[in-house]
């Protein structure tokens, strides 16, 4: 085919352009610009939000776990301090109210005269704070306080008129004011102690003047009286019998062997020595034990004779009481010679009789050798 001149050069012309075309598009792509550092920045910082926006329900729920147990922990704290406070108060008024069962106790073991003396400095101050009161109150006040001088008064509780004790006894007073146990008695304890110098003795008198303290019989308890002075306290348990009587069934004495009395003491410290189980004084119901004889019992600390207690002029009754006075005596069956007892127990029987069975028997031996002898005689006077 033979092109004419026109058609070449169009031909030509298409194919120079095209490779222009090519040759440039090269040239773009080989001096196409990287990415600008900001772009990469603001991608950077665009992920990152991605990603803590993914994360922030994680963190949230994990704060809002610790701030819960953050709470249940203060919570426990604050009710721990509420128990601690509660506890607190509730020891306190168990102290309260054991202080004030003490001072009830003393003051159903009080005398009248005891209680008179404790309630002038009441009366006194009670005057003085209510002085500027009108004259009908004052003498009011003053009617009330006479009523109180002769009674056990306690804060909250009904006055009560206490019965007056006989002179030089010691007495028990009920709830109701009434003496339930009357006690009048000498005693003298003989205390064994141990010394850097060996065991010795030390002799102890009850002063009358003795503290009373005690226990009125209850459908739970039996009579106790108590009796305290100095470092010592001397206690008397008392019972019913099934025959109708009441006897004491036990003594006991506390004391204090860093007492001066107690010259050089060894292990010196308080002590306690108990009878065993007793069954002496036994009386009728209704009745009072008399006996001016004397009545030794022993006490014992760790199975150890520790104390000889020494009791004489002895009127005892814990059992129906009636007038604050003793009942009819029962008497002991015991002998008073110089103001000693012979006490009648089973040694004196015994030694007695061992006495007139020696007598016989060296009486029997005698005559058997009087017979002896007396046989021999007569054979050798009957030999040819």
């Amino acid at each position: 085919m033979i092109f004419s001149g026109s058609k070449c050069f169009n031909i030509i012309l298409l194919i120079y352009i095209s490779f222009i075309v090519i040759a440039e598009s090269k040239k773009k792509a080989a001096t196409a610009e990287p990415p600008k550092e900001e772009e990469v920045e603001k991608i950077l910082v665009t992920e990152t939000i991605l990603v803590e926006v993914d994360n922030s329900p994680k963190e949230e729920i994990e704060e809002l776990e610790k701030l819960e147990k953050e709470d249940e922990a203060q919570q426990a704290a604050d009710t721990k301090k509420e128990l601690a406070e509660i506890e607190e108060a509730l020891t306190e008024a168990s102290k309260d109210l054991a202080e004030f069962e003490k001072i009830a106790e003393e003051m159903n073991t009080m005398s009248p005269k005891e209680l008179e003396e404790e309630e002038k400095p009441k009366e006194s101050e009670k005057s003085d704070e209510e002085s500027e009161a009108s004259t009908s109150e004052t003498n009011q006040e003053e009617t009330d306080e006479d009523k109180i001088s002769a009674s056990t008064s306690t804060p909250g509780m009904t006055t009560i008129e206490k019965q007056e004790a006989p002179e030089d006894t010691f007495a028990v007073w009920n709830t109701k004011g009434k003496i339930c146990l009357l006690a009048k008695f000498d005693a003298k304890f003989t205390i064994l102690y141990a010394s850097e110098g060996g065991e010795q003795k030390a002799e102890v008198k009850l002063p009358l003047n003795a503290n009373v303290k005690g226990k009125c019989e209850t459908t739970t308890t039996s009579p106790l009286l108590q009796l305290s002075w100095q470092k010592y306290v001397f206690s008397v348990m008392f019972n019913k019998t099934e025959e109708d009587n009441w006897v004491v069934t036990s003594m006991d004495l506390t004391y204090d062997t860093t007492e001066g009395l107690f010259d050089k003491a060894t292990n010196a410290g308080k002590k306690t020595a108990r009878s065993k189980v007793l069954s002496i004084f036994e009386t009728p119901m209704k009745r009072s034990h008399f006996c001016p004889a004397q009545e030794v019992v022993m006490l014992y600390n760790a199975n150890k004779q520790a104390v000889t207690a020494r009791l004489h002029n002895i009127n005892l009754q814990p059992y129906d009481v009636e007038d604050a006075k003793f009942s009819p005596s029962y008497r002991c069956n015991k002998v008073v010679l110089d103001a000693e007892a012979l006490i009648q127990d089973e040694t004196v029987p015994l030694a007695v009789g061992l006495t007139f069975g020696l007598i016989a028997l060296i009486v029997l031996v005698g005559f058997s050798i009087h017979r002896a002898i007396n046989a021999a005689k007569a054979d050798y006077n009957t030999m040819p």
